[in-house]
């Protein structure tokens, strides 16, 4: 072989190496871009929160949940957030909220699973001032394997002891997207 030829083959060898190593790193970073966009739970933003807030004065209720109707895709983590109103303006209040599964509707499922469906916020002791809000997300991973259908759950909320207020919204379980499922 002649000094070209295998210099020829030593640079076709580099570039099929350094694509292979971006094709490599470019998925990498459109993986954790997109999982991180839908996964993007940890915490309720202040915008939320003040679109949250107005509700209350759409609303009669004490508890407000921000949508009534949450799409979940399977296989991905998904926040529904929530808040409550302590209307007694002129002292604070022990407050505890329970998350629990009202209806499993056209789901095949047990009552123990739609409940497994939880990762956090299940439930909560706070104390909240006079004439104050507390605000929290109640964060769900839907498995990749649940069977497509509606849940509705309820926040249940007491104080100190005493029935306060309630909320309900559905979480309907869709199929993943071509990327979510390939990727996260």
């Amino acid at each position: 072989m002649n000094k070209r030829g295998i210099e020829l083959t030593i640079s076709t060898l580099i570039v099929i190496i350094l694509s292979l190593m971006m094709l490599t790193v470019g998925t990498i970073i459109i993986k954790k871009s997109y999982c991180a966009a839908i996964t993007g739970v940890d915490s309720m933003e202040k915008f939320t929160q003040q679109e949250i807030q107005k509700l209350f004065s759409d609303q009669d209720n004490l508890v407000v949940v921000k949508e009534l109707e949450n799409k979940i895709s399977r296989g991905v983590y998904y926040g529904v957030g929530f808040i409550i109103e302590n209307e007694d303006k002129s002292s604070s209040g022990d407050f505890s909220y329970e998350l629990s599964v009202m209806d499993l509707g056209d789901c095949p499922i047990t009552e123990e699973e739609a409940e497994g469906y939880i990762v956090s916020g299940k439930g909560a002791r706070v104390t909240i001032g006079g004439g104050d809000t507390y605000s929290d997300v109640v964060e769900f991973m839907i498995p990749k394997d649940a069977p497509l259908c509606t849940l509705k759950y309820q926040i249940e909320v007491t104080k100190e002891g005493e029935f306060y207020g309630s909320s309900r919204f559905q979480v309907i379980i869709e199929k993943a997207s071509f990327i979510g499922s390939a990727f996260c």
